[in-house]
């Protein structure tokens, strides 16, 4: 699963968190921050997927919509993710257009919502299938505005929510390796009926297995793409 990292108009690279200084994806022969370039990139490479994430969005700005929606009109990819940094507000007209695609998931990300509550208005407006819960880690440490990890996983159960996302931001773009191992293991042995995505850190195939047998049905990967040769 390629990701896609907007911030300010333009497909950045992420390290380990740090979103200010995040610096514009450069491939070669194209404009730095094109993200319709890297998504051209991810197809050539085969990848079939897409994690996009606005972070003017999820830091509190304004919701990059119109580009999002600009890059899903390419095709060629038949699940794509999506975090916009939904607070529990209730996602924005545009957003209720695409309700009907199929290849569509947004995310309800626990450092964003507000309250548990906001993952079952989520669910209410675009059905279950639409909607994955994103558990967020810094360095080990669940973070959420409000309750535990346990109460999300209970309300996502109730309301059929069935598709975890879980990240640990401290190891994105580090190659340091995935450090959500032992938490997808935990999860998937858990709940079985659990469609578990995971990434961060990823550094090659090896990695990418590695979170296939802690019960991940996808990895996540900028970085190690990024220095991909499209041949």
């Amino acid at each position: 699963m390629g990701v896609v990292d907007l911030k300010q108009g333009m497909a950045v690279h992420a390290v380990a968190g740090k979103r200010s200084e995040y610096r514009p994806v450069q491939l070669a022969k194209q404009s730095a921050g094109d993200a319709s370039a890297l998504l051209c990139h991810y197809r050539k490479l085969g990848i079939g997927s897409l994690y996009i994430a606005d972070l003017d969005a999820i830091c509190g700005g304004q919701t990059q919509v119109d580009l999002i929606l600009r890059l899903l009109e390419h095709g060629g990819f038949d699940d794509v993710l999506v975090d916009i940094g939904f607070s529990g507000a209730g996602p924005c007209n545009k957003w209720m257009q695409v309700r009907g695609r199929a290849e569509l998931v947004l995310i309800a990300a626990t450092e964003s919502m507000q309250n548990t509550d906001g993952l079952i208005e989520l669910v209410d407006r675009v059905g279950p299938s639409q909607v994955a819960l994103g558990l967020d880690y810094q360095a080990g440490v669940f973070r959420s505005v409000v309750g535990s990890e346990a109460e999300w996983l209970v309300t996502a159960d109730r309301c059929g929510v069935r598709r975890m996302v879980v990240l640990d931001t401290a190891v994105v773009g580090t190659r340091s390796g995935p450090s959500t191992l032992e938490m997808c293991w935990r999860l998937s042995q858990g709940d079985p009926r659990l469609e578990i995505d995971s990434g961060g850190g990823v550094r090659d195939a090896e990695d990418a297995k590695a979170l296939f047998a802690a019960g991940c049905a996808r990895c996540l990967m900028a970085t190690a793409l990024l220095e991909c040769s499209a041949n």
